[in-house]
């Protein structure tokens, strides 16, 4: 306060108490420190926005996962921040609608969004409301990409295993009504080749038995297809160079009758100029080759178009997953690409199922083809892919584990007498079989006895010796062929045996041949298949001790 001559007489001052204030400040800053380290701290892209769509608070990781330029945030450009966004979804309107529709909703709102690059984002929303009104919105953002490609993986091994386990299922279905059509059908072939050989060859009857005689042949075929489905088909491995195969299919007269039913298509041919040693059966390749080639003669359209049969040699230096993972090595690989049809994706899964086919009545094949095919690929120890698309084409791609080694000349197979005076043994569970067997030893020279289970079989030998053994595989359960051997091995050690099966060899065949049983025989066998098997037995000279 000051006096008349403007000095200053007393001082007045006031004192107010902001301790409160203060500490409200800072309890302010702290839990805004907080809440930054909060939406710092999560792997979600947090942003909050208010009613209008202008964001006020958001993380790093936000800015992370959307890939927008830190000033369009900090400029508040909500517009540029709106197109920046859109910019990268599948579906950017559908997207903007939603959004926007949500500023003014009380909802909290999850909802999946799908980028151009393959991300996807799970997004969370939920209101800030004030005094009962909207006044802005909370967004959450989390990167699902991996979860969800580990799920459609998860899921494509699922499908895998169950296809797998459905083929195993269909396998063993298929193998047990092969054994036992193989029993039925021995006698019916084996008969009429019988009759065949008493008539005159021009006789009409022998005419007829001869077409009962190439009936039973097709139909053993068939057989061979549902064994080979089962995973149980008999392989004769050795290294064989698999431009050979090819060559040897497409020089072969059903090659030629297949060509005549479609000579508007066009084969092209590109092998490899080194060729591609693998180890596989030949004649089992062939079939591979046949089904594949024939599906894509009968994929073409009336007008016609292209088939083109292509092998290369090539190193694998990762595992990636076709229709089965494929690991890395060495491989020959064999396309057979064509221009016709294609396959639709949701058949894709199936066509390596039995009986599944969008053939028209009347073309060829059992049914079976690419089962066969898909079964012949797994015992070769090989792998396959698939990539068609409707009306553009198909094409096959086979990998086989390339072999070192070079392929080695086929050994002369030397002329064998048939007939005979030895002693055989027949043991089968089926009396048509045994009746069959007997027939036909006895009208080659032999002494034939008969009996239908391995406890007589053994009993049989206990009691007399024989020569020889033709011995079923497949007979009463816990006692089988190998069970049958073993046994009579240890009456008579070094008995000679010939081993036949509705199946085809198995291990427990193979054990039965490292114990000193002879050849294997499947049935149904031609007369002259096993005079020769128990010919070439009984001729077989046993190894010094």
């Amino acid at each position: 306060l000051s006096d008349e001559s403007g000095k200053s007489t007393r001082m007045l001052g006031t004192m107010k108490d902001i301790s409160e204030r203060k500490q409200a400040e800072a309890s302010l800053r702290d839990r805004e420190r907080l809440l930054k380290a909060t939406l710092e701290s999560t792997v979600d892209g947090i942003l909050v926005a208010d009613r209008t769509g202008i964001p006020t608070h958001w993380n790093a990781r936000f800015v992370d996962l959307w890939r927008i330029p830190e000033e369009v945030l900090i400029a508040g450009d909500s517009e540029r921040l709106l197109t920046t966004i859109l910019g990268q979804l599948k579906s950017p309107e559908e997207f903007r609608t939603r959004a926007f529709a949500l500023y003014d909703s009380p909802d909290e709102s999850n909802n999946l969004i799908e980028f151009l690059d393959g991300r996807a984002f799970e997004v969370y929303s939920l209101p800030l409301v004030k005094d009962g009104l909207a006044s802005g919105r909370v967004w959450s953002i989390r990167d699902v990409t991996p979860r969800l490609r580990a799920e459609e993986a998860r899921q494509q091994l699922q499908e895998k295993l169950e296809r797998a386990e459905r083929y195993e299922s269909l396998g063993l279905l298929a193998g047990g009504v092969a054994h036992d059509l193989n029993n039925m059908l021995g006698p019916i072939g084996g008969y009429a080749e019988m009759i065949a050989r008493e008539l005159p060859p021009e006789s009409k009857i022998a005419a007829r038995v001869n077409k009962i005689i190439k009936s039973s042949e097709d139909a053993a075929s068939v057989i061979q297809d549902l064994l080979t489905l089962a995973r149980r088909g008999r392989y004769e491995f050795k290294t064989i160079d698999l431009n050979g195969v090819v060559d040897r299919y497409l020089e072969s007269a059903a090659f030629e009758k297949i060509r005549e039913r479609f000579p508007v298509v066009e084969l092209r041919r590109d092998l490899h100029p080194d060729g591609g040693y693998i180890v596989g059966s030949e004649s089992h390749l062939l079939k591979v080759i046949m089904n594949l080639i024939v599906n894509a003669f009968e994929a073409m359209p009336p007008e016609g178009g292209a088939i083109t049969v292509r092998t290369e040699i090539a190193r694998l230096g990762r595992l990636f997953s076709g229709f089965g993972p494929v690991p890395e090595g060495d491989y020959a690989i064999l396309r057979i690409r064509d221009t016709g049809s294609g396959i639709a994706e949701e058949d894709l899964a199936k066509i390596f199922e039995p009986y599944f086919s969008k053939k028209h009545l009347g073309q060829s094949g059992s049914g079976l083809g690419l089962a066969v095919v898909y079964g012949i690929i797994k015992d070769h120890h090989g792998y396959y892919d698939v990539f068609s698309e409707p009306g553009m084409g198909t094409e096959f791609v086979l990998y086989f584990p390339l072999s070192e080694a070079t392929v080695c000349a086929d050994e002369a197979a030397a002329p064998i007498g048939q007939t005979g005076n030895e002693t055989v043994l027949v043991v089968d569970d089926s009396a048509e079989q045994r009746e069959l067997v007997r027939e036909i030893a006895a009208g080659l020279g032999y002494t034939v006895h008969t009996v239908e289970n391995g406890h007589e079989a053994a009993a049989f030998v206990a009691r007399q010796p024989v020569d020889i053994l033709v011995l079923d595989m497949i007979m009463e359960p816990g006692f089988d062929g190998l069970d049958t051997y073993r046994e009579i091995v240890k009456i008579r050690p070094g008995q000679k045996a010939i081993v036949v099966s509705g199946y085809s060899e198995t291990e427990r065949v193979r054990e039965m041949m490292r114990l000193g049983s002879g050849s294997f025989l499947r049935k149904p066998y031609r007369v002259d298949d096993l005079a020769r098997a128990i010919r070439k037995e009984l001729d077989r000279k046993q190894p010094v001790a």
